[in-house]
Formats: C-alpha cells, structure tokens, sequence
C-alpha cells in the first residue's frame, strides 16, 4: 500500500510539473531547439513489466503521431558522423530505435510503423534470435512471479535473503537484483541467476520470450526495417576482457550480414549507461567497422555528442501515461526534452 501511495504521489508530481512547464512556455521554447532526440523501445504489448521495458502498442501509436504531426523521422543508419549533421536543417528529430529484438516488435510494432511511415532500427542481440537463449533478466523476472518459495535465500553470493511474500516485495527483489547481477562479468551474473532459478523453480534455465527468428528480420528488412548489432550474448562490455568485447563486437556483426543479407553499421552498447562502455570499448566498436554507437544515457543530441556515445530516451509505460494509464502529451514532451 506504502508503495502504492509513493507512486501515486510521484505521478502527480510529474503530472504538475508537466502542466507547469506548458503554461510556462518551458515546452514550446524546448520543441523548438534543433537536434536529434533518440528514443529507446523494447518490447511492445500490454503485459505487465516490473522492469519497465514494455510499451503497450496504443501508446507507440500516440508517441509516433504525436511526433509525427510535427517533426521528422529519421533512421539511425542515415545518421552521418559529423555532428554538424544533427543540426544543419534546424528543428527536432527522431530516430526510433528497438533493442534486443522481440517477436512482438513484428507482430505489433511494425504494423504502426508502418501506419506512420516511421524509419526503426533493431538491434540485435544474435545469440537470442531463434528463442534459443533467453535474457537472464527475462528467466529471472519469470522466475520470481512464478515460484511458490516466501524468500529468496542467496547468502552464499553475497547477497543474503530477499522476501518474497507479497506481489510488491518480489518487485523489489527483481528491481534489487537485476541492478546487483549487472556489477559482474557475464559468468558470474550467470552462475548467480542459475542459482537462484534451481532455488525458486526447481531449473537452471527458463524458456520465457519470444524472440524474433531470422526469417522475420528478413521479412522486416524488406518492409524497410533497419537492423543494428547489440552484441552476441548481451554483455555489459566494461565488465569483459578485451578478447571478449572483440568477439561479441565482430562475431555478431557477422552473423547479421550473414544471416539477413544486409550491412550493419550501427551498435548499441548493452545496458548502456556511462559505467558500461569506456575509451577501450570504444575504439573496438570503431575497429569493428560501426559507424555509430548507442547508449542509454538520456539526452538530447547535439554537433558536439560524439557519435560512439549517441543519447537515448527509453520509452515505457510509466513515463507517458496518466494516473488512468492513458497517453498524456505533456508528460511525453516533459520526458523527452528533459523538463524533469
């Protein structure tokens, strides 16, 4: 209940703020800046996600005819290195940009793109394509909603013992641990999330999401989809050593162009934020053959953002909705330009 209230009163907090910077002008000054706003997407259906990584596909309806009524899309592909690229004609634009690579960015997402005439970028994560490896975040998440244990006991890792009992305490231990497991390299968080499946359901994997399979991102590359490299595996690279990052850089650049017929030349870093890419990671992206890179960090881009560290807002439920779950404009424009 606690959390609820604190959630409901952050809501109006934002909901005011957003009435504020309208009758302020604050939005109307913003709108009109020049740059490139990138927004992040995931997954696109109307299932619940303690982790904010869905959009419910009538609001990627509103957000693109809300941007669309007035500004221009563009793809990341197109996106040249220069800087002064960004902002040589004025005014705001967007690039749509999904990473991962979910079935329903087809069956959902594509039929809005191209309702609106919207250029989209993929990014892949290779070796989830087919459904064959799941995200540990997605066996997790299944496996803290689904298990019929009360706590979660992981004092052997370090970690110590997490309630389980109510709905709110297994988002909390999902939201704790999902933020935990991404300090470690790859085969820690593995051999930890193992753990804790074998300890909540009874397994050491989970099948939990359908991912896209290379025939349909043949088919949407034909529909005018653009397709990007997340790396193989999806790991945080400033975690890896440097043989690593080379591998999941190149090998998954490989298996795109080979796998799609089509050339890649846009990256996005896995989880994204500052701390998870560096100089080193940079430079083997460049070496790589990419001619952009995308992180996660928010903001708006300018001449001068470098092109291997490209701003992106996320797009989630939560951050464009009001207190009955329906699009609110202001609080879409507050987010992507940054009012709060």
């Amino acid at each position: 209940m606690v959390s609820v209230m604190v959630e409901s009163l952050r809501a109006t907090a934002k909901r005011t703020a957003a009435v504020a910077a309208e009758l302020s002008g604050l939005l109307k000054y913003k709108r009109k800046q020049s740059g490139l706003i990138i927004v992040m997407l995931h997954k696109i259906n109307d299932e619940s996600d303690a982790l904010q990584l869905t959009l419910r596909p009538e609001l990627l309806d509103a957000i693109l005819t809300e941007i669309g009524a007035s500004h221009e899309f563009v793809c990341m592909d197109d996106i040249e290195a220069k800087g002064s690229d960004r902002e040589s004609q004025g005014g705001l634009k967007f690039a749509i940009t999904f990473d991962d690579g979910y079935r329903d960015n087809y069956d959902l997402a594509l039929p809005i793109l191209k309702k609106h005439g919207a250029p989209a970028i993929i990014y892949l994560s290779t070796a989830h394509i087919d459904g064959k490896t799941a995200f540990w975040f997605e066996q997790l998440a299944a496996a803290l909603s689904t298990t019929t244990e009360q706590y979660l006991d992981l004092k052997s890792t370090g970690f110590g013992t997490r309630s389980l009992e109510t709905g709110n305490d297994r988002v909390s231990a999902l939201r704790w641990l999902n933020a935990r497991l991404k300090e470690y390299d790859q085969e820690r968080r593995e051999t930890i999330v193992r753990e804790i499946l074998e300890k909540t359901v009874g397994k050491t994997s989970l099948q939990v999401r359908p991912m896209l399979d290379w025939s349909l991102v043949r088919e949407m590359s034909r529909a005018g989809v653009r397709f990007g490299s997340h790396t193989v595996t999806h790991p945080i690279l400033s975690k890896e050593e440097s043989e690593r990052v080379v591998h999941e850089l190149q090998e998954s650049k490989n298996i795109i162009e080979k796998k799609a017929g089509l050339k890649v030349s846009s990256f996005a870093y896995p989880n994204g934020t500052k701390n998870d890419f560096d100089a080193s990671v940079i430079a083997e992206v460049r070496n790589a053959g990419y001619r952009n890179a995308c992180t996660t960090i928010s903001g708006i881009n300018r001449s001068d953002t470098p092109v291997y560290e490209l701003h992106r807002i996320g797009l989630h439920n939560a951050m464009c909705t009001d207190a009955m779950g329906r699009f609110d404009p202001l609080l879409f424009w507050s987010k992507v330009l940054a009012v709060f």
